[in-house]
């Protein structure tokens, strides 16, 4: 137990300390000269910081003079720890010798004060059979409360400065393609650690959201640069943080935000349930506006492409195209992280990865045919990486195959993206090598990817080496016909197949683009209501 010997009231009345009176630091607010006294009188420091309930490192700083204490509910804190009379800090109006001797509602009006709280009307002193308290007037100095005026307002931060750091950072969301990551990082960390710092000085409800959301977005991008290199468990975390930063913030579009960055973290980490059901949360806070869009795409479409729901599939691609209209999809290629709406180009070509999983070539290479004029135009490596990867997959498969071409795609796309490796490339390319391998064996074309990969550090299998033909399908949906329901297009599923070891897997195996996995736990007629509910009421 920390030292912590009794407080003498006299203490506060004929005490000093460094030859100030402690009545006089008292009324100075000095709480420094305060611990000082009390670590003199044989307090630890541990013990102050236990009755304050402030941090024994923060106790001791405020001791040294490092850091002052300029907040109300710290004085009250301070008062009620170290049993000092109220007014002696100008927290309160009781008068020493009477910490017990108020009535009940007086006293919870007092708690409440203390605490921040608020009343719409005040309970009267004197109740029915309560003896009346006699709480004596105490008259303060007009300089003493023109003194507390400024201290708030030192409270508060420049709004300019508050806004240069906010619309850097959105900035460097919206330029995020063509940013240098390490150099990124750094800038991102220092903004959030800015962001925490100004938040333990500011005492401006409006700024303080202000200053959550600069922290939420510098922890949202960081978990994306996670994902980026297959730092899973480091960006489900940054993630969290994020989305309980925008929830302070009290921004739901950045909840959807953080919702989304997190769905695509479980994507390529092959959880895909729970991206679908990350995703799915995140059209709840999104409300239909501008993030709704990337939402569906990235997040639901693709999941629902890699659980093979097909009808799931063409219904979240529908609701991307009136969502497109109602928040004025942008033109071009806007940032793969934006905090606004996706543009017409960035849905189509997660539409395109959506099929690739389906396995149905005409509605990959249509989407891409939309998409592909803008990705070229928007200069992002990773974006006609994976356009050019996902077209790649197309070629694959039967009445539909192209060795050249495909192989032609694949080697464009790993040219693309040199020297910038990101996992979203490297397990796409991983999963193209492995399907082509399974199709036309290890010719000299797909050893030359193969090669390629290998020298930016792509994880991919080696030429006969043993391989898993993976499917989400349960046996039932075996060779079956599904109608779109949106698209008013036919569209075939892929037929059902069962993990297997030792064995090669048929040229048709599906291309994983994903590191190995297990089967999901829900079926797709479960993902498709989860879906329709969330999205099509």
């Amino acid at each position: 137990m920390p030292v912590r010997p009794p407080v003498e009231p006299a203490w506060w009345t004929s005490g000093s300390i460094d030859g100030v009176a402690m009545r006089d630091a008292l009324a100075g607010r000095d709480i420094g000269a305060v611990f000082r006294f009390l670590h003199q009188r044989g307090w630890s420091w541990a013990a102050i910081a236990q009755a304050t309930d402030i941090g024994e490192q923060r106790v001791r700083e405020i001791a040294s003079g490092k850091r002052r204490v300029e907040n109300y509910d710290v004085y009250v804190r301070v008062a009620v720890g170290l049993n000092i009379p109220r007014d002696y800090l100008g927290v309160g109006l009781r008068p020493p010798g009477q910490r017990n001797q108020l009535p009940d509602a007086a006293r919870n009006l007092d708690n409440a004060l203390s605490a921040g709280g608020a009343h719409n009307s005040v309970m009267p002193v004197e109740q029915s059979g309560a003896r009346k308290a006699h709480v004596p007037w105490v008259k303060e100095d007009v300089t003493d409360v023109l003194d507390r005026i400024r201290k708030l307002d030192r409270s508060r931060i420049d709004p300019e400065i508050i806004r240069q750091v906010r619309d850097g950072l959105r900035e460097s969301v919206a330029q995020y393609e063509t940013l240098e990551h390490d150099s990124l990082v750094r800038h991102l960390r220092s903004r959030r650690a800015w962001a925490e710092a100004a938040l333990e000085e500011c005492g401006h409800p409006s700024q303080r959201q202000h200053l959550y959301e600069i922290a939420g977005i510098a922890s949202g991008v960081l978990g994306y640069v996670a994902v980026g290199r297959s730092e899973f468990a480091l960006a489900r975390a940054y993630c969290l943080e994020a989305f309980r930063l925008a929830d302070y913030a009290g921004d739901r579009n950045l909840q959807a935000w953080t919702r989304a960055t997190h769905g695509f973290c479980e994507y390529y980490a092959g959880r895909y349930s729970d991206a679908l059901e990350l995703a799915e949360d995140g059209l709840r806070y999104a409300e239909g506006g501008p993030q709704s869009v990337r939402v569906i795409s990235n997040g639901v479409a693709r999941a629902l492409g890699k659980l093979g729901d097909t009808q799931g599939v063409h219904r979240a691609i529908g609701e991307v195209d009136e969502l497109m209209l109602r928040n004025d999809a942008p033109g071009g290629i806007a940032s793969s992280i934006t905090l606004d709406c996706y543009s017409h180009a960035q849905a189509v070509s997660n539409a395109a990865t959506a099929y690739v999983s389906l396995e149905m070539p005409d509605k990959v290479q249509h989407y891409i045919d939309l998409a592909m004029p803008e990705i070229i135009a928007c200069g992002s490596p990773w974006s006609q990486s994976l356009v050019k990867i996902d077209l790649a997959f197309s070629f694959l498969w039967s009445g539909n195959q192209d060795l050249e071409h495909a192989s032609t795609l694949a080697r464009e796309a790993l040219e693309a993206s040199a020297g910038r490796p990101v996992v979203s490339v490297q397990q796409r390319v991983a999963g193209f090598i492995r399907a082509a391998t399974a199709t036309w064996g290890n010719v000299p074309q797909i050893a030359e990817i193969r090669d390629i990969a290998g020298t930016q550090g792509t994880r991919q299998p080696a030429a006969g080496a043993e391989r898993l033909a993976w499917t989400p399908w349960q046996a039932q949906d075996r060779d079956r016909s599904v109608t779109s329901g949106c698209l008013g297009t036919t569209g075939r599923a892929p037929p059902g197949r069962v993990p297997t070891t030792g064995t090669s897997p048929s040229p048709m195996t599906r291309p994983s683009a994903t590191l190995p996995h297990e089967p999901s736990r829900h079926s797709p007629s479960r993902t498709t209501i989860r879906f329709r509910r969330t999205v099509c009421t």
